[in-house]
């Protein structure tokens, strides 16, 4: 319902860079409450807040591989971002079922698997804010280059004049 209805005017409001670090970001909370809180209703909000980050970055993520993409590799980078996800898909209870053997001391049982998924949705969050740090940096210095270009555009019209 939310990537129906929400995710146009959020995207529009944040851009696509800030949503998908903002989806990343929720689903990253998300999963920490869900690892570490115990209390239902708190652990059912922890829930949503994933399910919703999800949604968010999801959506985002296929926005940017649109904008990043040449018109004749969309499909591809699309099919292989999908591929991607479909292999975390198969090797994350893998991976989760290890970590939730050697999660039983030290944080609430079986928190570790969370864990390991809200910090790697911390680390892909800032995936994008470098994007577009860089997308800024280099919009930045191709404003240079064309104030440059104008004042030796000017330059050179005023020394033609003389």
């Amino acid at each position: 319902l939310f990537q129906t209805c929400g995710i146009k005017p959020l995207i529009g409001s944040l851009g696509k860079h800030l949503t998908l670090a903002v989806g990343n970001f929720l689903l990253a909370t998300g999963l920490v409450g869900i690892g570490f809180i115990r209390q239902q209703l708190s652990h059912n909000a922890c829930f949503a807040c994933h399910v919703l980050g999800y949604a968010i970055a999801d959506t985002a993520l296929a926005s940017l591989v649109i904008y990043y993409s040449s018109p004749q590799s969309q499909g591809r980078n699309l099919a292989l971002s999908q591929a991607a996800q479909a292999c975390a898909r198969v090797i994350s209870p893998l991976t989760a079922g290890y970590l939730y053997s050697r999660s039983m001391w030290g944080l609430p049982a079986g928190g570790l698997p969370f864990l390991v998924g809200a910090l790697s949705s911390f680390i892909a969050a800032l995936v994008p804010l470098l994007l577009l740090f860089q997308d800024n940096s280099r919009q930045d210095s191709n404003d240079d280059n064309k104030s440059d270009n104008s004042d030796s555009t000017v330059c050179d019209i005023i020394e033609v004049v003389r």
